[in-house]
């Protein structure tokens, strides 16, 4: 069997550690004479947990490192940008290409907010303030202020602020507060901060999603804003089989760098590398320490490929064409809840080992957790296990028909309907097709459903009952518990909401899907960067051609339907076009050398050069727009804001 160490994305993160204290303990560990074994690491990494506070107030806030790694893993922000944000603060670029991927991903953020209330206005959950404060029209996304809500600590677990349906409350379930730090399950530790919107950030391919080798989506929301994104130089250990891993690979480390004869100083780095080279590291430490293409633009290439898989344009490497089948209408294992599928039972479902019939294997743990997640009584989950082991039928393997009674028992359990999280044969998706005429479709195929629960036939002009709400599943248990905190009187709560009418009063939010790769917006994009380095002797002629290549690709509709996608592009590539048209009237510029905007000395110089105040001089370099009407509303001459555009630009 194949391990996928990236499916542990569970919120019960044993620590949050600092890497090289980490490489460090081990290390000292190994020369002490000891082992990394299990108990020995879980010993390391107890005591290593590190501090999520700005002690320094140096560090990004958790919501502008997200909208950075948005823009960057979207593809959204240039590359040269992008690479500069990546090497980190050393860079000289660093600071520019931070303020270029929060003029980005800020907007994004805030799209996101959007989508996730009207997403949980239907689940009768109250509005949340935008993460981000519009300065209005006009303004530079960068300089948006965090909105005071999201600067709050406040604190819970995942499983803790999880809906029934899988969804995710952003406000606590006691003090009834906005949430903005995620706790450990496991230990009550902080290991990284709540992205209430992920949900819809994800439908918009602003956040990656995980796909099954079959190319399914296989995905399991966090909730979480890593602490990596927020706290480079830490990694995040998410359970005991990945401790587990890393106290393993340590050793052979220690082991090789010992045979190799290298010294302290030379271990230390051969065993840190080692470490930041494992699979099961990648996904839980900043990307500054791995390969910048794996990150870049990664939504979209792994939505491709697994749109391709799908498609059947490719196989993976340990697939044989023979041995590729399709799916038809057996049950999938994603049918499970994912809440179970990190359990050691879950990976050997189907195995011998698991045969109640010829071993003394009770599957206790897994009876429980089945009829815990599954509402199905306990003997009948025990029936169906013990049935399936029973003999061989042709063409389906103990797993496929332990998958098939157990859906077959939920469909019984709960009236016909099946799990809210699974998307195998027959399951219509949670959300609306786009436009009216798919939202008619859904309440249509909802109204059957409902009319059939209700035993009435055709012709019957008879209402369906209302359903009552499900009770919340049980959840697994965890060691450590809180005491209940009293709801202050101050703190306004969420006043329960009556089930939703047949009809809704308002119209159904469109369903916007993932950019796809091939998208006209994102290959024109593609096409426009690509011009870069080509910026002929016409001034911005190139510039101009490229962006009139963008719009030229896109319908009215498309305008229309993504202006505020587009907007930041589109002032950009003006912007740019301004830039270089004023490089080739301007002579003087280059003579007072290389200003930086952030140096109160270039600021300076230049503001004695045009002959305005240095307030005035920042101002001009960051707002947008039309330079001739900037001008004007400076009432200085054109070529004095080009002066300052193009001396500060470098």
């Amino acid at each position: 069997m194949t391990w996928d160490f990236t499916d542990f994305m569970i919120s019960k993160a044993h620590a949050v550690v600092d890497i090289d204290q980490l490489n460090a303990a081990m290390i000292q560990h190994l020369n002490d004479g000891g082992r990394l074994t299990p108990e020995a690491m879980g010993l390391i990494i107890a005591n290593l947990h590190h501090n999520m506070d700005d002690l320094e107030g140096e560090l990004l806030n958790p919501y502008k490192a997200d909208a950075v790694e948005m823009a960057i893993r979207s593809g959204q922000l240039l590359d040269q940008y992008a690479r500069a944000y990546h090497a980190g603060p050393q860079d000289p670029n660093y600071e520019m290409a931070l303020q270029e991927g929060l003029r980005i991903g800020i907007p994004m953020i805030n799209d996101a907010a959007k989508r996730q209330n009207a997403l949980n206005a239907r689940r009768g959950i109250g509005e949340v303030p935008l993460p981000f404060v519009d300065g209005g029209p006009g303004s530079d996304p960068a300089t948006w202020r965090v909105d005071a809500q999201h600067e709050q600590n406040v604190g819970a677990t995942v499983a803790e602020q999880k809906n029934p349906d899988g969804s995710f409350n952003p406000f606590h379930n006691t003090t009834g507060q906005l949430v903005t730090q995620i706790i450990s399950g496991h230990n009550l530790n902080q290991e990284g901060y709540a992205r209430w919107y992920e949900e819809a950030a994800k439908q918009l391919g602003y956040i990656g999603v995980r796909f099954d080798k079959q190319g399914r989506v296989r995905d399991r929301k966090s909730y979480t804003i890593p602490a990596h994104y927020v706290h480079p130089n830490t990694l995040t250990i998410n359970d005991k089989d990945m401790r587990n891993m890393i106290g393993y690979g340590a050793e052979e480390a220690h082991r090789e760098a010992t045979a190799q004869g290298l010294n302290p100083d030379e271990l230390s780095a051969y065993m840190r590398q080692k470490l930041m080279d494992m699979p099961v590291v990648y996904r839980h430490s900043h990307m500054g320490h791995h390969n910048f293409d794996a990150t870049y633009d990664r939504n979209s290439r792994k939505a491709e490929e697994a749109r391709a898989i799908r498609e059947g344009e490719m196989l993976q490497e340990d697939e044989v064409p023979a041995e590729v089948q399709p799916r038809g209408n057996e049950v999938t294992e994603d049918f499970i809840h994912p809440e179970l599928r990190d359990t050691t039972w879950f990976n050997r479902l189907g195995q011998g080992s698991l045969n109640p019939n010829t071993t003394n294997s009770k599957n206790n743990k897994m009876i429980k957790d089945i009829s815990e997640y599954h509402g199905i009584e306990e003997d009948r989950v025990r029936e169906i296990i013990a049935e399936a082991y029973r003999g061989r039928t042709a063409g389906k393997s103990y797993k496929q028909k332990i998958l098939d009674g157990l859906y077959n028992a939920h469909l019984e359990a709960t009236g016909g309907r099946p799990p809210d999280h699974y998307e195998g044969p027959g399951v219509q998706p949670a959300l609306p097709p786009i436009g009216e005429e798919g939202n008619r479709e859904r309440l249509a195929r909802e109204f059957g459903q409902a009319r059939a629960r209700a035993g009435v036939g055709e012709g019957v002009e008879e209402e369906p009952e209302p359903q009552a709400d499900p009770e919340p599943q049980a959840g697994p248990e965890r060691p450590l518990e809180r005491p209940p905190v009293e709801v202050p009187a101050h703190i306004p709560r969420n006043e329960p909401v009556a089930p939703a009418p047949q009809n809704p009063p308002a119209p159904a939010i469109q369903n916007v899907p993932y950019v796809p790769p091939f998208d006209p917006y994102t290959e024109g994009k593609r096409n426009i960067q690509s011009l870069q380095s080509r910026i002929d002797s016409l001034g911005g002629r190139t510039k101009l051609s490229g962006l009139a290549e963008l719009l030229g690709r896109l319908s009215p509709s498309e305008l229309l339907l993504r202006s505020d996608e587009l907007r930041p592009e589109i002032e950009d590539y003006i912007e740019t076009v301004q830039l270089e048209l004023a490089k080739s009237v301007i002579d003087d510029y280059s003579s007072l050398g290389d200003l930086s905007v952030s140096s109160p000395l270039d600021v300076a110089l230049l503001s004695s050069k045009v002959q305005m105040g240095t307030n005035d001089v920042i101002t001009i370099f960051h707002t947008r727009g039309d330079w001739r009407e900037v001008a004007k509303s400076f009432n200085i001459p054109h070529s004095s804001v080009q002066m300052v555009k193009v001396a500060l630009y470098d």
